[in-house]
C-alpha cells in the first residue's frame, strides 16, 4: 500500500505541477490577450483623437476662409462707401464754388428780367384801335 500511496502522491504532485503550468501558461495568455487589448484601444484613441483633430482643423479653416471672405466683402463696401462720400465731397465743393463765384451775377440778371420790362404786345393779339384815340 505504501508504493500505491507514494506512487499517488509522486503522481498528484505531477498534475497538480502539471495544472500550475497550464494555469501559469493562461495566465500568461490572459495577460498577453489584456497587453493586446490595451495596445488596440491605444492605438484607436489615438486614431479617434488625430481625426478629431483633423475635423477641428478643417472647421476652422473653413470659418476663418468664411472670416476673411466677410472681412474682404465689408473692406470692400466700406472702400466703396469712401469712393462715393469723397466723390460727393468733391462735387459739393464744386458747387459751392460756383454758387459762390456767380451769386452776383445771377442775382443781377434775375433782377434785370424782372424789373427791367419793355411792355408789348404779343404777335397773335390784334388789337383795334379805335380811330378817334389817333
Amino acid at each position: 500500500m505504501s508504493n500505491h500511496t507514494t506512487n499517488h502522491n509522486h503522481h498528484s504532485r505531477k498534475e497538480r505541477k502539471g495544472g500550475i503550468q497550464e494555469l501559469l501558461a493562461a495566465e500568461q495568455r490572459a495577460v498577453s490577450k489584456i497587453n493586446e487589448a490595451k495596445t488596440r484601444k491605444i492605438k484607436k484613441m489615438k486614431e479617434a483623437r488625430d481625426e478629431a483633430q483633423k475635423e477641428i482643423d478643417s472647421y476652422r479653416k473653413e470659418l476663418q476662409d468664411e472670416f476673411e471672405q466677410k472681412w474682404k466683402k465689408d473692406k470692400a463696401a466700406d472702400e466703396f462707401s469712401l469712393q462715393i462720400q469723397r466723390k460727393v465731397r468733391d462735387e459739393m465743393r464744386t458747387i459751392d464754388s460756383k454758387v459762390s463765384t456767380n451769386k452776383k451775377q445771377v442775382i443781377e440778371k434775375v433782377l434785370v428780367q424782372v424789373y427791367d420790362i419793355t411792355p408789348e404786345l404779343h404777335e397773335n393779339l390784334q388789337v383795334s384801335i379805335p380811330s378817334e384815340t389817333l
